[in-house]
């Protein structure tokens, strides 16, 4: 006599509907995996700081020197406008002396 084993088909079912679900999670983990991937590509790169290190990218204040030269370069505009508008009142003041 042969032993046979038999497995009830309501089992073989229950299997396969589990390597169905296995295979299912599977798919989604992998699908999850490039998307966690793509979204990790898109940030910027990390970079570790050094004790005190400030990160200048990111700081939308102008640092001393910018605000120096902002400054100086304002004292000059207004110089230039000054000497323009002295210029132009010694050219009126002329063109009066000499009737025109």
């Amino acid at each position: 006599m042969k032993l046979e084993q038999s497995i009830p088909e309501d089992m073989q079912d229950a299997f396969y509907d589990s390597l169905e679900e296995m295979d299912f999670k599977r798919k989604r983990d992998k699908r999850s995996k490039e998307q966690q991937k793509r979204a990790t590509d898109m940030l910027r790169p990390y970079i570790p700081k050094r004790k005190g290190q400030r990160n200048k990218e990111l700081s939308a204040k102008r640092t001393r020197t910018q605000r120096q030269t902002d400054r100086a370069e304002k004292e000059r505009r207004e110089e230039l406008d000054a000497r323009e508008r002295r210029l132009n009142a010694d050219r009126l003041e002329r063109d009066k002396r000499r009737g025109f």
